[in-house]
């Protein structure tokens, strides 16, 4: 009898706290939070990445209609607008090609040249990885379609007064993406085009 009669004191006394639910309802709901507010995040920060880009190839475009830079210029200037993370982000190992460089020093297990000169800079007679010819140049090769780049790609067209410039900036979303929570394009890649004036 006493048993039951502290058992219901003690049923009772929790049915009135409370504070394990507000808990658990907070472990239950934190998740979605985080998540929700992660991916309204990372999608202002892609569009702000590529309104900057579209500015960028705007004023670029721009300033090949009216004649102040080349088509070499314009891309320069494409590349320059676009904000330090999307610039400086460490090239990803699929995005380098293939860097099979020559140029090894002598020694049958060396893997070739990679000197401070980047491919080629070895000093023996290639038989690292790649065929040298002694004298450190060797004959190896750089694949990758954006190597050095990180898979940016700007191209600018110029024609002749009273045809059509245009800007052209593309770029992995990958480089605008910190935590990739939501789904997001393979590329952005925005277009300006402009009538060029005399």
């Amino acid at each position: 009898m006493l048993c039951k009669r502290q058992n219901a004191l003690v049923l009772r006394r929790l049915s009135h706290d409370r504070r394990a639910a507000a808990a658990m309802e907070f472990a239950l709901v934190l998740p979605l939070f985080l998540l929700m507010m992660c991916g309204t995040l990372q999608y202002g920060i892609l569009f702000y990445t590529w309104n900057v880009a579209l500015n960028g190839a705007r004023n670029a475009a721009r300033a090949l209609a009216v004649g102040r830079v080349d088509e070499a210029g314009a891309e320069a200037m494409m590349v320059a607008a676009l904000p330090p993370w999307v610039t400086a982000t460490p090239v990803a190992p699929e995005e380098e090609g293939d860097r099979n460089c020559g140029g090894g020093n002598g020694d049958p297990n060396d893997t070739g040249g990679y000197g401070p000169g980047g491919c080629g800079a070895g000093n023996g007679n290639g038989n690292g990885n790649g065929a040298g010819n002694g004298n450190g140049n060797g004959a190896g090769n750089d694949a990758g379609a954006d190597a050095g780049t990180g898979g940016i790609s700007a191209n600018a067209v110029d024609s002749a007064v009273g045809g059509e410039v245009s800007a052209t900036l593309e770029f992995p979303s990958a480089r605008a993406t910190f935590l990739p929570l939501a789904p997001m394009p393979e590329n952005v890649r925005v277009q300006v085009q402009m009538v060029k004036e005399a």
